[in-house]
């Protein structure tokens, strides 16, 4: 009798246990591609808006990259590689590049851009996006390699 109690109990906290646990999170989707060179430092939204979305655009690839996401995503974060130098006191920014992120709707309307100065961008939408593109604002390097996260949680 007191195997079948503890047994029991077992049961209905493994039962309990497994009802409280929390979700693992799902990995972001990842996209990746390659710029060619860095364009017109106004270009923004502007230029690309003129260029690209609904499609890529007859240029795409060269200063931006348009990503159809296939998915409706919230949480973006934006890398390119590692400077090639740093200067300790900011002073200078030899080698240095700045990719910027223009976050469209399904309809492409411009609801979020992330524009810091630097290779990595990082940003939250509270509508949901269907397309992004990616901006090479300027910099010395062809050829440049990125990658972007998208996902509807937390990305680290």
């Amino acid at each position: 009798m007191r195997s079948r109690i503890a047994l029991a109990g077992l049961f209905l906290f493994a039962l309990v246990a497994g009802g409280l646990a929390i979700p693992a999170q799902a990995a972001p989707t990842v996209f990746e591609g390659t710029l060619l060179f860095s364009g017109p430092a106004d270009a923004g939204p502007t230029i690309t808006d003129e260029l690209a979305c609904p499609g890529p655009g007859d240029l795409d690839g060269t200063f931006y990259k348009f990503i159809d996401l296939k998915a409706d995503y919230k949480v973006f974060k934006l890398e390119g590689p590692p400077r090639l130098f740093t200067d300790p006191a900011g002073g200078t920014g030899i080698g240095d590049y700045d990719l910027d992120l223009y976050i469209y709707d399904a309809k492409c309307n411009l609801i979020a851009e992330s524009v810091t100065s630097g290779p990595t961008e990082k940003t939250e939408t509270k509508k949901p996006a269907r397309f992004v593109i990616v901006n090479y604002y300027v910099g010395p390097h062809p050829n440049l390699p990125f990658k972007l996260q998208a996902a509807n949680e937390r990305i680290k």
